[in-house]
């Protein structure tokens, strides 16, 4: 009797097995689709980003909320891509970067291709196929240097280098009538990167400062650390693109074993990067 159980309950395995797999291949032979606009090789090289930053300063000498407006331009070529850059605000500088392609091709992925959202208390319901597309792919060495006057700290300097990953997706579906655009549509770039800066800090003993004395003390240290930099550039709106960049990390002051208790040891790295690209 158990043995005809199993057997039973194996049958019944299998046949809901069969009536799924047939199930989804009639569902996948009911998609009709055809990928238009996937042409990965972006003819504008020359990219301007007017944008706007909020960040953690570099040293607690900086009062407030750094706030600073920033033009940044990136030009790429076959084996490099070059940035440069000009800020004002809470810091007044510049900087250049540049990333060498040591990697440089188009790979074929898969793409997801939304064709409904639906919303049912809590609960959204999504609706996507998945279809084979081409996306740019770079990938290489890269530094950023920067440098400028950074409110109340003075001179302020900071190399970042590490690898760079950058990605480009431009592909459309034509799908039941309606245009439906890839989900990796966009610029996209992620750096891993070191971190060595050259920053003011405080030094002072607030604990052993007596009334009237008057003490203060500053100090220039190197800091090291490192940092993930996220960069995305994408088109939520119809002509218009948004960018965003996000550098996070932490760096350590070197040469502060010895400092007063009240002196920081190192700052965290959280640089929030808000604006447009401009094709050119």
């Amino acid at each position: 009797m158990n043995i005809l159980n199993t057997n039973l309950s194996r049958l019944k395995a299998s046949f809901i097995l069969t009536i799924f797999v047939f199930t989804s291949q009639i569902f996948a032979q009911s998609i009709s689709y055809k990928i238009v606009g996937n042409d990965v090789d972006d003819k504008s090289k020359l990219k301007l980003r007017p944008s706007i930053s909020f960040a953690i300063p570099p040293s607690e000498l900086v009062e407030g909320l750094p706030i600073t407006f920033n033009l940044e331009a990136q030009y790429w070529m076959p084996k490099i891509d070059f940035r440069v850059s000009g800020s004002y605000g809470t810091f007044k500088g510049g900087s250049v970067g540049a990333t060498y392609h040591l990697v440089n091709q188009v790979k074929n992925k898969n793409d997801k291709f939304v064709v409904s959202r639906t919303q049912s208390g809590n609960r959204e319901t999504t609706t996507y196929f998945k279809a084979p597309v081409d996306i740019h792919k770079i990938s290489g060495p890269c530094a950023d240097l920067s440098t400028g006057v950074y409110g109340e700290a003075g001179f302020y300097s900071k190399l970042d280098f590490g690898w760079d990953f950058q990605s480009y997706g431009r592909a459309y579906a034509e799908y039941n009538n309606r245009t439906l655009k890839g989900s990796r549509n966009g610029w996209m770039s992620i750096k891993l990167q070191g971190v060595l800066a050259n920053v003011a800090i405080d030094m002072t003993d607030y604990f052993k400062l007596g009334a009237g004395t008057g003490k203060y003390t500053e100090e220039r240290k190197m800091a090291i650390g490192g940092q993930v930099n996220f960069s995305v550039a994408a088109r939520p709106w119809k002509g218009l693109t948004f960018y965003m960049s996000m550098p996070l990390g932490y760096m350590r002051y070197m040469g502060v074993s010895d400092a007063p208790s009240t002196t920081s040891k190192g700052v965290p790295i959280l640089n929030i990067v808000l604006g447009t690209q401009i094709r050119l």
